[in-house]
């Protein structure tokens, strides 16, 4: 599992109730016309895998493969049903500028997972970047603006976890004897990334202990619905 993911979850597991979003605050409190008007959808960074009986996590490519063209279609299908912005598709790309964003794909793993975590925390200590939310990853993506007129690209991120029969039946035999074991997890995350500054401007999730399965289009659909639930609309 990415550290990213495995961040996350971790800390889900442990918040009961996180913030459900972060955000620039200026992003929040921009008029939509200031907003991002065209959004770049890049490659999603998608595992799927299946949990043994053992709790072992193996990746299974071909069900990762129909997660992130699940996830893909329900971006369209939501964005294309109300909301203020415009997905376009990545063009083709010389070598030099997919190495580049390969690297900044790799860069938001770690940026992200700093935002989302101390972004929604309920620590005290960390109340400050929930009201001054400004992490970047720099203006290394610029050429991806220029490249496509677009104003913002959307970054995702996600892991879901299949139980195999035997771990099922597992489960149901430890709830007979009273010892709890684990379900899969599902958890999905979306961030809108300035193109001309890098800035994260706005994070969310969606996060699910077994009552998702994003190998099948409709659960997509509803995760994907839930998480633009929250994406903020001028006022």
């Amino acid at each position: 599992m990415r550290p990213f993911i495995l961040i996350l979850v971790l800390f889900l597991a442990a918040c009961a109730t996180p913030q459900k979003y972060a955000a620039n605050p200026a992003f929040i409190n921009a008029s939509t016309a200031q907003k991002p008007q065209k959004v770049l959808l890049l490659p999603a960074n998608i595992d799927v895998m299946e949990i043994s009986a053992g709790g072992v996590l193996e990746k299974v490519e071909a069900w990762s493969k129909q997660a992130k063209s699940n996830i893909k279609q329900s971006l369209h299908k939501t964005i294309g049903a109300g909301q203020s912005f415009e997905l376009i598709e990545l063009p083709e790309m010389a070598a030099s500028e997919k190495e580049i964003l390969e690297q900044y794909l790799a860069f938001y793993g770690v940026v992200g997972g700093d935002a989302f975590m101390f972004g929604r925390s309920p620590d005290p200590a960390w109340q400050h970047k929930t009201k001054n939310f400004d992490y970047t990853l720099g203006n290394g993506l610029h050429f991806l603006k220029q490249k496509t007129g677009a104003d913002a690209a959307l970054f995702v991120v996600g892991s879901d976890q299949i139980s195999t029969e035997g771990r099922k039946a597992a489960m149901l035999l430890g709830a007979m004897v009273g010892i709890e074991i684990p379900v899969g997890m599902t958890f999905v995350s979306v961030g809108l990334v300035d193109l001309d500054s890098g800035d994260i401007l706005w994070l969310n999730y969606d996060f699910g202990g077994g009552n998702w399965d994003i190998r099948d289009q409709a659960d997509t659909d509803k995760l994907i619905a839930n998480i633009f639930r929250d994406y903020p609309v001028a006022k």
